[in-house]
């Protein structure tokens, strides 16, 4: 995916910060609790911080920055992450949150929504009401 441009962008609703909360948003090849192989994508972890990390990872080597922008629970927002070669940028509602020139994938990866939780009888939940791909460059 990533050997081209990419833009991919969703607009999603958060609910409910259960304890153990973990979220993936963006590109992965992995749909477990554990860290994929490779990846580009959002990641909320209650555990380590109440705002949004930004992670490209090749091979199990990951780029891990954390913005300064918290994730938003029981509201919309909008994700966004574009490629252009070398470069992932991250925005939430529009603005960039970050970028990410290192350890961006090359193996296979595939639009992810991911959502987790330790606690028994809670939850978090992921509304997607919109989800769009744009991939140009690659060869045919």
């Amino acid at each position: 995916v990533f050997a081209g441009t990419v833009s991919w962008e969703a607009v999603v609703y958060l609910s409910n910060d259960a304890t153990g909360a973990k979220m993936r948003l963006g590109f992965s090849d992995g749909h477990t609790a554990s860290d994929p192989s490779n990846g580009v994508f959002f990641e909320y972890k209650k555990a380590e911080s109440a705002n949004w990390r930004i992670r490209c990872g090749a091979s199990t080597t990951y780029t891990t920055t954390t913005t300064g922008t918290a994730v938003a629970f029981s509201s919309w927002v909008k994700l966004k992450i574009t490629y252009d070669g070398t470069t992932a940028t991250f925005y939430v509602n529009g603005s960039s949150v970050g970028t990410i020139t290192t350890n961006i994938p090359t193996a296979k990866v595939e639009p992810a929504f991911f959502v987790t939780h330790t606690t028994t009888n809670a939850y978090t939940t992921l509304d997607v009401d919109y989800s769009f791909l744009r991939m140009a460059g690659l060869a045919r």
